[in-house]
């Protein structure tokens, strides 16, 4: 065998060595406890504090819009789709603890027209459509079935 590809075999079984032995290393204790997961995971997960709540929190405080939103087509989307996680809102109302969006720009990733979407999905030419104006020039943001 020339001494090149012995030289090249070496190398190999170094570098398999090495990633078997990293492997090996660096894997947690209970990684495959539970098929390909780590098994601490869950108790990790429930030690942390949620970040998100329930819509009716926010109805707590934002009755005018949660009814808004209750009597509109965006009647089963959550508050934290368009605002953001509020949990530490809840718990500490001000305004710069929650995400107040560029409405256009939040309306444009939901209805934006795009051939993957359902045909019976409300889509739009946001440039045609609204020729620059912001979508709450005419809708009501809560409920944009109505129009001002």
């Amino acid at each position: 065998m020339p001494p090149q590809v012995s030289r090249l075999i070496l190398i190999f079984a170094f570098i398999g060595v090495a990633f078997v032995a990293t492997r090996w290393w660096a894997r947690p204790d209970t990684f495959g406890q539970y098929g390909h997961y780590r098994g601490i995971a869950l108790s990790n997960a429930i030690t942390r504090s949620p970040h998100y709540i329930p819509k009716s929190t926010c109805a707590e405080c934002h009755e005018e819009e949660a009814t808004l939103n209750a009597a509109g087509p965006h009647k089963k989307v959550s508050c934290q789709i368009c605002h953001g996680a509020g949990a530490v809102h809840a718990e500490d109302p001000q305004t710069s603890n929650i995400k107040k969006p560029e409405v256009t720009a939040t309306c444009s990733r939901c209805h934006e027209a795009r051939a993957a979407r359902p045909a019976k999905f409300p889509q739009i030419n946001i440039a045609e459509h609204a020729e620059g104006e912001p979508c709450n020039s005419c809708h009501v943001v809560h409920n944009p079935s109505e129009t001002k």
